[in-house]
């Protein structure tokens, strides 16, 4: 009987403009996790004044009624924070050290030493790819109920909630084009 060989999809190493935008979306995910998203879920008080304040005015401004919650409740009791809290907490959790991988792994993996020649490496590892899947999937599942959040208040202007949405748009976007 002959084996049947596997096929598995491999993830293509991202070069030149695709690599850059990768980078930069992992780069610039770090600090908005840690100083602007994470007082979603950790709360306001742990954060210096000067953080609070771009928050609240990024939410004033957009009129994004999750992340500018304190307001938003007393406004429209509609908001419940304790769905969105919770994405904030698996991205703190989960998200968070996956921006760490994925920057050393997309930094470091260009070639190999293949005994005394360097030969080009095409493919990112297998452990990284199925990484990836779990981080994407998560990742878009999680804006849809965000982006229905917006689209449904009836306390945002149809500006504001184009705002958001196209805010969130990225989070979503470059996810999926990764999962291509």
């Amino acid at each position: 009987s002959r084996r049947r060989r596997r096929r598995t999809r491999s993830m293509k190493i991202l070069r030149g403009f695709e690599r850059n935008v990768a980078l930069a979306f992992f780069a610039s995910h770090i600090p908005i996790t840690v100083l602007i998203d994470g007082q979603g879920a950790f709360g306001s008080f742990l954060y210096p004044q000067l953080l609070r304040d771009v928050v609240q005015f990024y939410a004033d401004h957009s009129g994004d009624r999750l992340m500018g919650y304190r307001q938003s409740l007393q406004e429209d009791q509609q908001v419940n924070v304790a769905w969105f809290a919770s994405f904030i907490l698996c991205e703190c959790a989960l998200q968070l050290p996956y921006f760490f991988v994925a920057l050393r792994v997309m930094t470091r993996t260009h070639t190999r030493a293949d005994n005394t020649q360097q030969q080009q490496q095409h493919h990112y590892p297998e452990w990284f790819r199925k990484l990836t899947l779990v981080y994407c999937a998560h990742v878009c599942t999680t804006l849809i109920p965000i982006w229905a959040t917006f689209a449904t208040s009836p306390n945002m202007t149809m500006a504001q909630k184009a705002i958001c949405i196209s805010i969130y748009a990225p989070y979503f976007w470059i996810p999926l084009w990764l999962l291509s």
